[in-house]
């Protein structure tokens, strides 16, 4: 009768004798289990479960069809008082079914316990909403992996990896030290291994076949190891990324335009671009082509910087603002950012400050003719032309570049550090513009 029941449900054979054989399952009359199972389950459909997720959480936790529906009810009101939505309840459930047989006091102690840790009560909600499987652990065993991550990063470092991902909290020590250990394999040192998983801790909750089917498939496609680590290094959320994300932004990049060559070359440099949907890569581009940039000068210009498909607007045109304000035409700044399309990822607060200095000295050209060299300090600029011209060397648009030359190559040259300058001509800011007006 159960058997018949079960399987109508859609439950496998294996599967029935493993929820129908667990305590206190067993010890139930056959009419009694049958009433519970069908009561339960039907309770769960109209809550709105698929069936496909009652049987999972039945496999997980055979005991919920001992329960009474009202129980049930009770927990999941419990829940939403503790300040999750209706579906975050549900999904909690679904995740840790187990949860139904925990009381209401001991989920208020582990939440308690928890927070000791130092996380706030929103950081905490967003925690066990993701990783509900904690309120089945002791809090020693939770203790002692959290302990495991301070010894390795330091507790700042630690909670910042817990609220990204949850889940590491389901790792114990020697999970933790394998996938490390495994990271080695792509001759990468200890402290990037360290930096990797700072900057993508679920790299510790993902399977290492899973991990090992990503880069199998980032080769198959174009990229050689050493791309790959290089990728690795730059975003480590690479190696958790998703198949069919990587392969739809590649579609996406060719559509707009790229070759196969341009788009490796593209998201090796920036391979956090995987993480952008298509509609947001195609609507950075026909912003660019708006702005007056043509389909040439987009394809050098994100060649060189890929990271403009990852700048905001806001962030864009604040660059275009600060650069108009000092003077410059359209058409010079057109010519200024397709010549050095990295000037987009400056902040407009620290532009705004060069191209203030650069004017003020007589270089108003300088961002025309090469805008790289703005990204060099104000102060050593200052401390070099101060330098140059303590020497007799007066320095114009003329000669400029003796200002802009590497540091190795000035101090080979001219015998003088780079600290010794910055020591000796320190830059007064507020003297040096008073002293002009």
């Amino acid at each position: 009768m159960i058997y018949e029941l079960m399987i109508s449900l859609g439950y496998k054979e294996k599967e029935i004798k493993k929820i129908v054989n667990q305590f206190p399952l067993i010890n139930y009359r056959e009419e009694t289990l049958y009433k519970k199972i069908d009561n339960i389950h039907h309770y769960f459909v109209h809550t709105g479960y698929s069936q496909s997720e009652i049987r999972k959480m039945a496999v997980l936790f055979p005991s919920i069809f001992t329960y009474s529906i009202n129980n049930i009810k009770r927990k999941i009101r419990f829940l939403e008082k503790q300040g999750y939505t209706r579906k975050e309840v549900l999904d909690i459930i679904k995740q840790s079914p187990m949860i139904i047989g925990y009381s209401q006091k001991s989920i208020k102690q582990k939440q308690r316990d928890l927070l000791s840790l130092s996380f706030k009560p929103e950081e905490l909600l967003k925690i066990l909403k993701i990783a509900s499987f904690l309120y089945g652990y002791s809090f020693d065993t939770i203790q002692a992996r959290f302990d495991n991550l301070i010894s390795i990063y330091n507790k700042k470092n630690a909670l910042e990896m817990v609220k990204q991902s949850p889940l590491i909290l389901g790792k114990n020590e020697d999970g933790i030290h394998k996938r490390m250990q495994y990271l080695e394999q792509f001759n990468l040192s200890y402290d990037e291994i360290i930096k990797i998983c700072r900057a993508c801790p679920v790299i510790f909750t993902v399977s290492e076949k899973s991990i090992k089917r990503r880069i199998i498939f980032l080769n198959k496609i174009g990229y050689n190891n050493e791309k790959v680590v290089k990728m690795i290094k730059q975003s480590p959320n690479i190696l958790t990324a998703s198949v069919k994300r990587i392969k739809r932004t590649i579609r996406t990049f060719s559509d707009l335009g790229y070759s196969k060559d341009n788009i490796l070359i593209i998201t090796t440099k920036a391979p956090s671009l995987f993480g952008n949907c298509a509609i947001n890569l195609v609507n950075k581009k026909q912003y660019f082509l708006n702005l007056g940039y043509s389909e040439e000068q987009i394809l050098k210009m994100t060649r060189e910087h890929p990271e403009l498909y990852t700048y905001g607007q806001q962030k864009i045109d604040g660059i275009l603002m600060t650069l108009q304000m000092f003077g410059y035409s359209s058409e010079e700044i057109l010519l200024i950012t397709y010549g050095f399309p990295a000037i987009f990822g400056s902040s407009k607060e620290s532009l705004a400050r060069k191209l203030k200095y650069y004017n003020a000295v007589g270089f108003h050209a300088l961002a025309i003719i090469e805008p790289k060299q703005l990204m060099q300090s104000i102060e050593l600029s200052y401390a070099r032309k101060c330098f140059c011209e303590n020497r007799g060397i007066m320095i114009t648009m003329d000669n400029f570049h003796k200002i802009f030359y590497g540091n190795k190559y000035f101090e080979h040259y001219y015998g003088v550090t780079k600290q010794v300058l910055l020591a000796s001509y320190p830059f007064d800011e507020e003297r040096f513009y008073e002293k002009l007006i």
